[in-house]
């Protein structure tokens, strides 16, 4: 497997002349989004929303876009500058009724040799994480995980199993897994054949990944999985991660929301803790560690740069490169 060196980057930021809000997203590969398409639509609909108030805006970027980076990169970006208009910390502004409190994150270990892998954990475990999120395909993970656990004999293990195992036993191999100390799996058949999961009775909880984008996922999915990745690109926007977690809780089920799980992390890490208006917490991914070189990988009068926003907001959109 080739390491991933980089990726497009897309970058939204919005002004009302003195405030700045900041969002941003990357496209999201197995639905064909490029970084260039998704800043075109939101060239699109800049003049729609331009007219509105930020929440009004918000509300309507719902119905105009689909979800996707390009409507979480506006979306986070328009609630961002919100919470520095009013004066607020994002909590605040998202109905909280107290401050967030820290949540351990995961560490990836990327798909790889066992080999590797095991290197990858040792050297986690050595950086103080104590959960790692294990990358699967289907073949010979079980030899994969025994080698994370060997490198990481105290660490608490999940496996995402990126639709890989339609063609395995899944309780049997939840059963082996959790010998290996697996505590989770990640979406283990291919979205759209999750009704394989019935009256399925595994040791392990089960979560929805690819099958679960927004809430209106949730009802064809409760009583299948026993909780829900929220991302924001996959959801497209903060706005609808809101309704997908309020809508998973109403079904029961579990919520694990992936703030760090791509490159596109200045915004997600800023957005649940720092002591100013957004907040920071960890990033988990080893090709996160620089976002930088920014490079617009458009020419300049590709990105819209739209008039002022009814005295709200201004848009202006590129793409940057993210490199290892």
């Amino acid at each position: 497997m080739v390491p991933k060196k980089y990726v497009d980057l897309l970058v939204v930021t919005v002004s009302d002349g003195t405030h700045v809000g900041q969002g941003e997203g990357t496209a999201i590969y197995y639905r064909g989004e490029t970084a260039e398409e998704c800043a075109r639509q939101i060239a699109q609909v800049t003049d729609i929303i331009a007219v509105h108030t930020i929440p009004m805006a918000r509300a309507l970027l719902q119905s105009a876009l689909p979800p996707g980076a390009a409507r979480n990169a506006l979306d986070c970006a328009l609630w961002d500058l919100e919470a520095k208009q009013t004066g607020q910390r994002l909590w605040e502004l998202v109905g909280m009724k107290s401050p967030p409190v820290p949540l351990e994150t995961a560490f990836t270990i990327s798909l790889g040799t066992p080999d590797a892998m095991h290197a990858d954990a040792r050297d986690a475990a050595a950086n103080g994480y104590s959960l790692l999120k294990l990358k699967l395909n289907g073949d010979a993970d079980r030899d994969r995980v025994a080698a994370v656990r060997a490198g990481a004999p105290k660490a608490r293990i999940i496996v995402d199993a990126n639709e890989s195992l339609g063609d395995v036993d899944i309780a049997a191999e939840a059963e082996i897994l959790k010998t290996l100390g697996v505590a989770m799996i990640e979406q283990p058949l291919p979205a759209g054949q999750d009704a394989a999961l019935a009256n399925l009775s595994a040791p392990l909880p089960i979560f929805a990944d690819e099958s679960c984008h927004v809430a209106a996922d949730v009802p064809h999915l409760a009583g299948l999985y026993q909780g829900v990745n929220i991302k924001l690109d996959k959801a497209g926007g903060l706005t609808e991660a809101l309704a997908l977690c309020k809508a998973a809780e109403s079904a029961k089920m579990g919520v694990r929301s992936v703030v760090c799980c791509r490159p596109a992390l200045p915004f997600r890490r800023r957005f649940w803790w720092r002591k100013g208006r957004l907040g920071w917490t960890s990033t988990v991914l080893p090709y996160c560690k620089r976002i930088g070189r920014a490079v617009s990988a458009l020419p300049t009068d590709a990105c819209p740069r739209p008039n002022q926003l009814q005295g709200e907001v201004r848009d202006l959109v590129f793409i940057a490169t993210t490199v290892d």
